[in-house]
């Protein structure tokens, strides 16, 4: 297995791999490629991400966020392959599957490359709502690289962009998005708080959208 090779190909030559995609030529081998890529990222992600709260939240979130990725992607691909039919963009699943596959391997990448700065911001500031809020940036930095990586696969065997597969697949983004969030909330904590017992799982309750917004304003609040 070439594991640097798929990165190297997605990267720098993701017309090449798209092509690779739309002939279905060794795609169980890229989509085993791609897993193992991904699931190492997120892994490796995990690990700075949990730091803050010490072995146990560490070995959790490093547990947790390739299976959040993972779940997701698998939870919306039978949806993005229905749309992608019906909008002309002629996919068998496992086609869309290997897509998917590679989205996820965009995402984590970028999200490992930006390790160093969340690094650095927790060791020089060691403020855990400003550390938070830093990890859920990279988060949705990262997902929506990976979910626009999508469109420009789903584009390329349909020989180029259309309103009805661009509003199908925004509404498949918008749901993507909206399964993602509620499943990390689902499974919170990933960024274990230092002076708190560790807990595997905070249960259900609550909103992400509100614990965000109320922890930006307490950030604002101790700024001002």
């Amino acid at each position: 297995m070439n594991i640097l090779g798929v990165v190297e190909q997605i990267f720098r030559d993701r017309s090449s791999f798209f092509a690779d995609v739309q002939k279905a030529a060794g795609l169980p081998r890229k989509i085993g490629e791609c897993a193992i890529v991904w699931a190492a990222a997120w892994f490796l992600v995990g690990v700075v991400v949990g730091a803050p709260g010490g072995v146990y939240q560490i070995l959790a979130s490093a547990i947790k966020l390739p299976l959040l990725f993972g779940v997701t992607a698998l939870i919306g691909l039978p949806l993005l392959y229905f749309l992608a039919l019906y909008s002309g963009a002629r996919l068998q699943l496992y086609q869309v599957a290997a897509i998917l596959s590679a989205m996820l391997v965009v995402a984590g990448v970028l999200a490992l490359g930006c390790i160093p700065a969340l690094l650095v911001l927790w060791i020089s500031v060691g403020d855990y709502a400003l550390y938070k809020l830093a990890v859920a940036a990279v988060l949705v930095f990262s997902s929506i690289l990976g979910v626009l990586f999508v469109k420009q696969g789903l584009d390329k065997p349909a020989r180029g962009a259309s309103k009805v597969r661009e509003a199908l697949f925004w509404v498949w983004a918008v749901l993507y998005a909206f399964v993602g969030g509620q499943l990390g909330w689902l499974m919170r904590p990933f960024v274990g708080m230092p002076d708190a017992p560790f807990q595997f799982l905070a249960g259900a309750g609550g909103s992400l959208y509100a614990n965000l917004a109320r922890t930006f304003w307490a950030l604002l609040l101790s700024v001002f």
